[in-house]
C-alpha cells in the first residue's frame, strides 16, 4: 500500500508540470462522448507476484470483458481531463480463491476519473499519452477502489472523431475486494 501511494504522488507531482500550462478553462475546450469495448486481465498481474509465476501476459480468452462510456474535455492543449463509467463481467469472489469460471460472470460497475498527458498537441493525427486516475466500482456487492496507470493511443480523425486504445495497470487500493489487474481498452470518441 505504502508503495502504491509513493506512485501516485510521485505522478501527481511530474504531472504539476503539465498544469502549469495556460489553459482556456474546463468548460471551453473541446469535448468528446465515447464508447468503449473492454477486457480485463486479473490472472498477469497475480503470476507475475509470484516467484515462481509465469512471466507472460494472458491470453483473450482467460480474460473477461466489459464495455465503457466516457466524456473527454481538454483541459489545455496536451491534457484532457476524461470520466469513465465501465460495466465488467467478472467473477470477483471467485478469482480471489483460486476457483474461476467464466460461466460463474458476476459485473462490476467502476467509475473512474482520470488526467491524461498527451506527447504532442491535440491536432495531430497520432498521439500516444500517459493516463492516471482514481476509480472506485461495485463488485459483487462490495464497493472497492483502484489507482489505474497506464498509456494509450490517439487517432484523431479531423478533431471530429478519436480511435482510442489504451492499456493501464490497476492497482487495487482494497485487495480484499478485488485483485490488481491489467485493463484494456479500444473506443471510439465523437466530439459535441
Amino acid at each position: 500500500m505504502k508503495q502504491k501511494l509513493t506512485i501516485f504522488f510521485s505522478l501527481i507531482l511530474l504531472l504539476n508540470g503539465a498544469f502549469a500550462q495556460k489553459s482556456k478553462g474546463l468548460l471551453s475546450g473541446r469535448h468528446l462522448l465515447g464508447m468503449h469495448i473492454n477486457t480485463i486481465d486479473v490472472r498477469t498481474p497475480s503470476e507475475w507476484k509470484d516467484a515462481n509465476g509465469v512471466r507472460t501476459i494472458s491470453g483473450l480468452k482467460n480474460q473477461d470483458f466489459g464495455f465503457s462510456v466516457s466524456a473527454w474535455s481538454l483541459f489545455s492543449s496536451r491534457v484532457d481531463l476524461s470520466a469513465k463509467a465501465t460495466l465488467l463481467f467478472h467473477n470477483y469472489a471467485a478469482s480471489d480463491r483460486g476457483t474461476y469460471d467464466i460461466a460463474n460472470n458476476q459485473f462490476g460497475f467502476e467509475l473512474e476519473p482520470s488526467i491524461n498527458v498527451k506527447a504532442f498537441e491535440d491536432a495531430s493525427f497520432f498521439n500516444a499519452f500517459f493516463s492516471m486516475g482514481i476509480g472506485a466500482g461495485v463488485y459483487s456487492g462490495k464497493v472497492g477502489t483502484y489507482f489505474p496507470v497506464g498509456f494509450g493511443l490517439q487517432v484523431n480523425m479531423k478533431s471530429d472523431t478519436y480511435f482510442l486504445l489504451q492499456s493501464q495497470m490497476r492497482y487495487s487500493l482494497m485487495e480484499d475486494v478485488h485483485k490488481d489487474n491489467l485493463f484494456y481498452s479500444f473506443g471510439i470518441a465523437q466530439k459535441f
